[in-house]
Protein backbone atom coordinates (compact mmCIF):
# COMPACT_ATOMS: atom_id res chain seq x y z
CA UNK A 1 0.00 0.00 0.00
CA UNK A 2 1.42 3.60 -1.16
CA UNK A 3 1.59 5.79 1.54
CA UNK A 4 -0.95 8.32 -0.31
CA UNK A 5 -3.19 5.63 0.01
CA UNK A 6 -2.75 5.11 3.89
CA UNK A 7 -3.47 9.09 3.94
CA UNK A 8 -6.64 8.49 1.85
CA UNK A 9 -8.36 5.67 3.31
CA UNK A 10 -9.32 7.84 6.19
CA UNK A 11 -11.54 9.51 3.78
CA UNK A 12 -13.17 6.81 1.79
CA UNK A 13 -16.11 5.98 4.02
CA UNK A 14 -16.92 9.85 3.76
CA UNK A 15 -16.48 9.52 0.15
CA UNK A 16 -18.44 6.51 -0.12
CA UNK A 17 -21.56 8.31 1.66
CA UNK A 18 -21.11 11.10 -0.15
CA UNK A 19 -20.08 13.46 2.75
CA UNK A 20 -16.51 15.03 1.45
CA UNK A 21 -16.14 18.85 0.26
CA UNK A 22 -16.03 18.69 -3.32
CA UNK A 23 -12.58 19.51 -3.24
CA UNK A 24 -11.94 16.55 -1.05
CA UNK A 25 -13.82 14.51 -3.24
CA UNK A 26 -12.30 15.36 -6.08
CA UNK A 27 -8.87 14.45 -4.87
CA UNK A 28 -10.34 11.41 -3.90
CA UNK A 29 -11.84 10.73 -7.41
CA UNK A 30 -7.99 11.52 -8.76
CA UNK A 31 -6.62 8.85 -6.68
CA UNK A 32 -8.98 6.13 -7.81
CA UNK A 33 -8.70 6.65 -11.46
CA UNK A 34 -4.65 6.10 -10.48
CA UNK A 35 -4.78 3.50 -8.26
CA UNK A 36 -6.54 0.31 -8.45
CA UNK A 37 -6.20 -1.27 -5.03
CA UNK A 38 -8.36 1.18 -3.40
CA UNK A 39 -10.68 0.92 -6.03
CA UNK A 40 -11.45 -2.32 -5.47
CA UNK A 41 -11.55 -1.27 -1.57
CA UNK A 42 -14.12 1.29 -2.54
CA UNK A 43 -15.70 -1.59 -4.62
CA UNK A 44 -15.88 -4.33 -1.81
CA UNK A 45 -17.45 -1.83 0.59
CA UNK A 46 -19.93 -0.55 -1.82
CA UNK A 47 -21.13 -3.98 -2.33
CA UNK A 48 -21.05 -4.73 1.73
CA UNK A 49 -23.38 -1.49 2.41
CA UNK A 50 -25.59 -2.54 -0.52
CA UNK A 51 -25.83 -6.43 0.88
CA UNK A 52 -26.51 -4.60 5.02
CA UNK A 53 -29.07 -2.10 3.13
CA UNK A 54 -30.69 -4.79 1.75
CA UNK A 55 -31.26 -7.41 4.92
CA UNK A 56 -34.64 -7.79 5.98
CA UNK A 57 -36.09 -5.68 8.79
CA UNK A 58 -37.06 -8.03 11.64
CA UNK A 59 -40.53 -6.77 13.75
CA UNK A 60 -39.58 -5.80 17.14
CA UNK A 61 -40.86 -8.16 20.06
CA UNK A 62 -43.71 -7.43 21.14
CA UNK A 63 -43.89 -5.47 24.93
CA UNK A 64 -45.81 -8.51 26.75
CA UNK A 65 -42.54 -10.23 25.98
CA UNK A 66 -40.44 -7.63 27.26
CA UNK A 67 -42.15 -6.28 29.73
CA UNK A 68 -40.14 -6.65 33.04
CA UNK A 69 -41.41 -8.09 36.88
CA UNK A 70 -43.27 -5.61 38.93
CA UNK A 71 -41.80 -5.25 41.97
CA UNK A 72 -44.13 -3.49 45.27
CA UNK A 73 -43.49 0.08 45.91
CA UNK A 74 -42.73 0.25 49.77
CA UNK A 75 -44.82 3.28 51.55
CA UNK A 76 -42.64 5.66 52.96
CA UNK A 77 -43.95 5.18 55.88
CA UNK A 78 -42.59 1.65 55.67
CA UNK A 79 -38.77 2.60 54.86
CA UNK A 80 -38.85 5.30 57.61
CA UNK A 81 -39.21 1.89 60.02
CA UNK A 82 -36.64 -0.19 57.49
CA UNK A 83 -34.29 2.88 58.15
CA UNK A 84 -35.22 3.42 62.05
CA UNK A 85 -34.70 -0.35 62.43
CA UNK A 86 -31.32 -0.31 60.67
CA UNK A 87 -29.75 2.43 62.47
CA UNK A 88 -30.55 1.95 66.04
CA UNK A 89 -28.40 -1.62 66.39
CA UNK A 90 -25.88 0.36 64.70
CA UNK A 91 -26.08 3.37 67.52
CA UNK A 92 -26.21 1.11 69.87
CA UNK A 93 -23.03 -1.31 68.47
CA UNK A 94 -21.39 2.46 68.30
CA UNK A 95 -22.03 3.29 71.67
CA UNK A 96 -20.81 0.21 73.43
CA UNK A 97 -17.38 0.77 71.31
CA UNK A 98 -17.28 4.20 72.65
CA UNK A 99 -17.74 2.69 76.28
CA UNK A 100 -14.85 0.40 75.34
CA UNK A 101 -12.87 2.98 73.97
CA UNK A 102 -12.52 1.09 70.77
CA UNK A 103 -12.84 4.32 68.98
CA UNK A 104 -9.97 6.06 70.52
CA UNK A 105 -7.97 3.08 68.54
CA UNK A 106 -9.45 3.67 65.32
CA UNK A 107 -6.99 5.02 63.09
CA UNK A 108 -5.31 1.48 63.62
CA UNK A 109 -8.28 -0.48 63.32
CA UNK A 110 -8.02 -2.76 60.20
CA UNK A 111 -10.84 -4.56 59.68
CA UNK A 112 -8.26 -7.94 58.36
CA UNK A 113 -5.59 -9.50 60.16
CA UNK A 114 -3.57 -10.06 57.03
CA UNK A 115 -3.36 -6.16 55.45
CA UNK A 116 -2.37 -4.86 58.95
CA UNK A 117 0.26 -7.41 59.03
CA UNK A 118 1.28 -6.63 55.51
CA UNK A 119 0.96 -2.56 55.70
CA UNK A 120 3.57 -3.19 59.26
CA UNK A 121 5.45 -4.69 57.37
CA UNK A 122 5.57 -2.57 54.52
CA UNK A 123 5.93 0.44 57.24
CA UNK A 124 8.89 -1.25 58.58
CA UNK A 125 10.68 -1.86 54.96
CA UNK A 126 9.82 2.29 54.43
CA UNK A 127 11.61 2.98 57.86
CA UNK A 128 14.63 0.81 57.27
CA UNK A 129 15.52 2.03 54.12
CA UNK A 130 15.15 5.93 54.80
CA UNK A 131 17.06 5.06 57.89
CA UNK A 132 19.75 4.36 55.32
CA UNK A 133 19.07 6.83 53.13
CA UNK A 134 19.56 9.26 55.98
CA UNK A 135 22.96 7.39 56.97
CA UNK A 136 24.22 7.77 52.97
CA UNK A 137 24.36 4.19 53.19
CA UNK A 138 22.12 4.55 49.46
CA UNK A 139 22.15 7.35 46.92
Amino acid sequence: MRPECVQLEQHLHDYIEGWLAESERSEVEQHLHECPECQRKVVGWVRIGDALRNLPTLPAPSARKMALPSYPVLPVRWMVGLSFALSVPSAFVLKRLLALGALERLETFTPYPALSMLSQKVMSLAQSLWQQIQQGVIG
